[in-house]
């Protein structure tokens, strides 16, 4: 793969695409019409290519995303932002930063052989619950801990220690790597982990980065066929709710960088809803639905052959 390949394929890793699609190629052509991009279009570029539906703030990073669109300025003002345009359900709550940094010293606390009492009142249940999952200690279960420890501040950077491992023990350490503390399944997946290590036993199904409810699969619909229609100049495809019809006027009059930008956001949410040939996500996308029981989003392709 050459260099010029890599780098139009990174715009899509969000969507693990592995080559360049009928749409991804006209954006691609849409690119070097544009060319050279200002830095304000490719800073904007670069925040559509590291979206993640997956993410907690996703909805929020979306809602984010259409306003600076419409200015085609990162630095616009958001203040209106919350009362304008609607956000996915939060499973997550407001002291998560709090939370997640007793998790923290609860695992290290746990290697060092704390005694509970060591810790505030208020940080108690959370060691509690991490000393009850992990159970007595090992080697291996204290070079698990040691890289979890290592990895939820900020993921992994680097592979796990290597060693002469069993394959339930490497498959945790590899579910240990694919946690991300950003997720919005992080607090539902921690005591599924802790009882992993604890068991010696992996997690039947892990999905980590990629991983979608039915809250966030409404938001990404809704924003898509918003962002459809405007792209389409407001050809209907399915009413959307009230509330998504705001885009159409924060995207304002239509140009080729917005359309541009708007259809690389648009794909990208597409990808990341839907199993396509040649996405290394689309295992985990098809899972997902399997899991939740629901039938795959029914999504009208973007179809921009012809638009440019």
């Amino acid at each position: 793969m050459t260099s010029n390949q890599k780098k139009n394929l990174s715009q899509w890793e969000n969507t693990g695409a592995t080559q360049l699609d009928e749409d991804m190629l006209v954006l691609r052509e849409l690119e070097r019409r544009l060319s050279p991009l200002t830095e304000q279009i490719t800073s904007i570029r670069a925040l559509i290519a590291s979206w993640r539906l997956c993410h907690f703030k996703s909805a929020r990073r979306l809602a984010r995303l259409i306003y600076i669109i419409g200015a085609l300025d990162i630095d616009t003002d958001l203040s209106s932002m919350e009362r304008t345009l609607p956000f996915a359900h939060n499973t997550n709550p407001p002291e998560r930063n709090q939370l997640i940094g007793d998790q923290i010293c609860a695992l290290q606390g746990w290697l060092d052989n704390r005694n509970l009492l060591h810790y505030m009142p208020e940080a108690r249940p959370v060691a509690q619950e991490v000393y009850r999952l992990l159970g007595k200690r090992s080697p291996v279960k204290d070079g698990q801990v040691e890289w979890l420890i290592t990895v939820l501040p900020w993921g992994a950077e680097k592979d796990f220690p290597s060693g002469e491992f069993s394959v339930e023990t490497r498959r945790i350490y590899e579910q240990i790597s694919a946690t991300r503390a950003c997720s919005y399944f992080y607090f539902e997946q921690f005591p599924k982990l802790m009882r992993a290590i604890g068991d010696g036993l992996p997690i039947g199904f892990f999905p980590a980065c990629g991983g979608f409810d039915q809250d966030l699969l409404d938001i990404a619909k809704n924003y898509y066929l918003a962002l459809w229609q405007w792209i389409h100049s407001g050809k209907e495809v399915v009413n959307t709710r009230k509330e998504f019809r705001k885009v159409k006027d924060l995207l304002g009059e239509r140009s080729e960088p917005k359309l541009w930008l708007t259809a690389s956001l648009a794909k990208t949410i597409w990808g990341q809803v839907t199993p396509f040939r040649g996405s290394k996500n689309s295992p985990t996308i098809e899972k997902m639905y399997k899991l939740l029981d629901i039938e795959p989003l029914s999504l009208p392709p973007l179809s921009l052959k012809g638009l440019v």
